[in-house]
C-alpha cells in the first residue's frame, strides 16, 4: 500500500525548468479584506469622553474595511531550488505590489467618527 502511494507522488522537481518557471508566473496578487464592525470593536458612544457622535441607530452597522493587495510567497521556503527559481519572479511582483496602495472603506458614520477622533488629536 504504501509502494503504490509513493509511486503516484506529484513530484514538482519533475518538471522542466521552464515549465516550473510558469508556474511561478501564475503566482497572482490577491486582496484580502479585513473588516472591523462597530459591535466587534466593542466601541459605544461615550458621552464621558465628551465626543459628538451620531445618533445610536446610524452607529450600529458602522463598518471600516482596509483592503490591501497580498501576495503569497511561501513556495520560497518549499527548497533551495524552487527558491532560486521563483525568487527572481517573486522580486517583481513584489516590486509591483509596493505600488498599490492600501485601501479604507467606511459608511458614514465611521468616517464621523474618524473624524471626531482627527479632531481630538
Amino acid at each position: 500500500m504504501a509502494g503504490a502511494a509513493a509511486q503516484q507522488a506529484f513530484i514538482f522537481l519533475d518538471f522542466p525548468t521552464e515549465l516550473r518557471l510558469m508556474v511561478y508566473e501564475q503566482i497572482d496578487i490577491t486582496t484580502i479584506r479585513h473588516t472591523l464592525n462597530r459591535s466587534d470593536a466593542g466601541l459605544e458612544a461615550d458621552v464621558a469622553f465628551g465626543w459628538l457622535v451620531p445618533p445610536h441607530e446610524t452607529l450600529t452597522d458602522s463598518s471600516i474595511t482596509c483592503i490591501r493587495p497580498t501576495l503569497s510567497v511561501g513556495i520560497l521556503s518549499t527548497c533551495h531550488l524552487i527558491n532560486q527559481e521563483a525568487k527572481p519572479i517573486i522580486e517583481r511582483k513584489l516590486a509591483t505590489l509596493k505600488l498599490e496602495p492600501i485601501r479604507y472603506l467606511t459608511d458614514w458614520s465611521s468616517g464621523f467618527g474618524l473624524e471626531v477622533v482627527r479632531s481630538v488629536q
